[in-house]
């Protein structure tokens, strides 16, 4: 039975889908961007569990990661009241390289490594890479508990989530930034800026002029800049190039959430 349809009316798009529902015997395939967790939902819900209880419908329901994440126990609890007639799948799920990412920034590194420029960036990699060879097509699935407190507060948009599993997963102390913005002036904060936004464009963004800028500034005000750069490699896995972009994809490119999350920090 098809009951595929085109329609700006949301009430009409509404009881269309709810009648097939209803109206389906044997199976159902659902995709969605958004799946909403409100009282319209929780008649469209019913419906679905009805069929796969009632009737044995068996349901595939088809959501994207990102926009859905915070609805999983909503889809936990379909699957279980489906009794295995109902299925859930997502996609747009974060990949093996995003994961990698967050391996790096909830890692910490030795003290011992913490004055040397990239020692702690090679440490991270020297513990990640294998992890993830090894892991083959199943490197998806890794995590562990710092990675995922961290893409739990991104995808969920919990800033407290994101700064917890940054400061201890990566053993940040937060005593080394406090006073920072007192002590500096307007100019020198300006300059900051600057600088870690020539960082951004070098190191994630590949643009070359940015790469010339920040090799100048490293040769003229090595004992400036360094501690910065350093500071922030050892954070942000941008000594490799293509690394953080997918991440950038998925994280900064929402920006109520990254303002959310500059706050938290």
């Amino acid at each position: 039975m098809d009951f595929s349809k085109k329609g700006s009316d949301n009430d009409v798009a509404f009881d269309t889908k709810l009648a097939a529902i209803k109206k389906s015997s044997n199976e159902l395939r659902l995709a969605y961007y958004i799946y909403t967790d409100d009282f319209s939902s929780s008649v469209f819900n019913q419906a679905l569990i009805e069929a796969a209880q009632k009737r044995n419908v068996k349901i595939k329901i088809l959501v994207d990661y990102l926009k859905n994440y915070r609805n999983f126990d909503l889809f936990a609890m379909l699957v279980k009241k489906g009794k295995g007639r109902i299925d859930v799948r997502f996609y747009n799920r974060p990949t093996s390289l995003v994961l990698k990412d967050v391996y790096f920034m909830t890692m910490g590194c030795p003290e011992h490594l913490s004055k040397s420029n990239t020692a702690c960036s090679d440490y991270k990699w020297f513990q990640i890479d294998p992890l993830f060879e090894t892991a083959g097509k199943a490197a998806l699935n890794l995590s562990n508990f710092w990675s995922t407190l961290f893409i739990s507060g991104v995808y969920g948009k919990f800033g407290d989530m994101v700064k917890s599993a940054l400061f201890y997963g990566a053993r940040i102390k937060p005593e080394n930034f406090k006073g920072t913005r007192q002590e500096a002036s307007p100019k020198e904060l300006q300059q900051l800026r600057e600088l870690i936004k020539v960082i951004w464009q070098s190191q994630v963004k590949g643009d070359m002029d940015s790469k010339v800028k920040l090799a100048i500034a490293m040769q003229l005000y090595s004992d400036k800049v360094a501690p910065i750069y350093q500071m922030i490699s050892t954070l942000l896995p941008i000594e490799r190039d293509g690394e953080l972009k997918y991440f950038e994809a998925m994280f900064f490119g929402y920006s109520q959430f990254n303002l959310d999350y500059c706050r938290a920090i």
